[in-house]
This record gives structure tokens, sequence and C-alpha cells, in this order.
């Protein structure tokens, strides 16, 4: 584990799985001022990806997609507020 990270209150792990074990589920653990967060990541070997991030306020956030090669990756910025 980085110390680094463990001294901020994060803790995480990462394993791999599957038959081929190409892909990975990785944990993610992390305490701030607003609350403790969880982050869970599972990537298969074939780009799939699912997340999902909870804490102790209701709701969560889901996402299921695939991962892109940063060079084809695109962000929406939006409009600047003022």
């Amino acid at each position: 584990m980085n110390k680094y990270l463990y001294h901020l209150g994060w803790n995480y792990k990462v394993k791999t799985i599957g038959k081929k074990k190409n892909a990975y589920n990785i944990y993610m653990n992390f305490q701030s001022t607003l609350g403790t967060y969880s982050i869970n990541l599972m990537v298969g070997g074939d780009g799939s990806a699912d997340a999902n991030i909870r804490s102790n306020w209701p709701g969560q956030l889901n996402y299921h997609g695939d991962i892109v090669p940063l060079a084809k990756a695109r962000v929406y910025i939006g409009s600047p507020s003022y």
C-alpha cells in the first residue's frame, strides 16, 4: 500500500479477476471532512468498465461504459459561467 495515500485517509485494494486474469477490481475507501467515500471500479479485459461511488450521504453514482485510449478520449467542457 502506498504510505502517502494511507496517511491521507486512503485505503485501496487491487485484485485480478476472471478466468484469464485479465480483468481488475479496484476498491478504494477514503475519508474527508465531507464524510467517508468508497469507490468500486471493475475493468474488464475487453475495455468495459463498471464503477460506483458511495458515501455516507444518501444516493450513489453509477457508471457503465467502455474505457478508451487517451488519444481518443473526448471531454465536454461546457459553457463558462459568469
